[in-house]
């Protein structure tokens, strides 16, 4: 039996619940669909959060933008971007 190796990032966005959503607009953009409304999904509180983890393991987080923060600081911010519901 193999072992399939699984990467961090695909491990977090099992953690998030991402997984199945991705997947599924992958494979229907596969199959021609044109989508129009993906900013809710965008600016979800898993998908930021998903995105920080991922980010903040590159070498670059460590490294000042031009106003002077590194990714890292906004480690304590709960996001909420849109209303829920």
């Amino acid at each position: 039996m193999t072992k399939k190796v699984v990467s961090k990032s695909e491990k977090n966005m099992y953690r998030y619940g991402l997984q199945e959503t991705l997947c599924g607009l992958y494979e229907q953009s596969r199959q021609g669909k044109i989508f129009k409304h993906l900013m809710k999904l965008i600016v979800s509180e898993e998908n930021i959060v998903l995105a920080y983890r991922n980010i903040c393991k590159n070498k670059g987080s460590f490294t000042a933008g031009v106003d002077g923060k590194i990714v890292r600081i906004f480690k304590n911010i709960r996001f909420k971007l849109l209303p829920k519901g």
